[in-house]
């Protein structure tokens, strides 16, 4: 654990990560993510996905199931 912590500090300081960290600390607004391709969509406005996305949420590790049968 000491080695990759030491590894992890030393491409820090030798630069080799800045641009990781600096990718991430600039905050996005709901509005950058509205592109051409999110307006295509259409309905992600109505689930405010905008929104969701800047705040930090991906859907990663999310499972969807569907169901798709007649039910009596």
């Amino acid at each position: 654990m000491r080695q990759g912590r030491k590894l992890l500090a030393a491409l820090v300081s030798a630069g080799l990560l800045s641009g990781i960290f600096s990718a991430t600390s600039q905050a996005a607004t709901a509005a950058d993510y509205r592109t051409t391709e999110y307006e295509k969509m259409g309905a992600l406005d109505l689930v405010q996905a905008a929104g969701a996305y800047a705040k930090g949420y991906s859907g990663k590790g999310v499972y969807l199931g569907i169901l798709d049968t007649t039910v009596r």
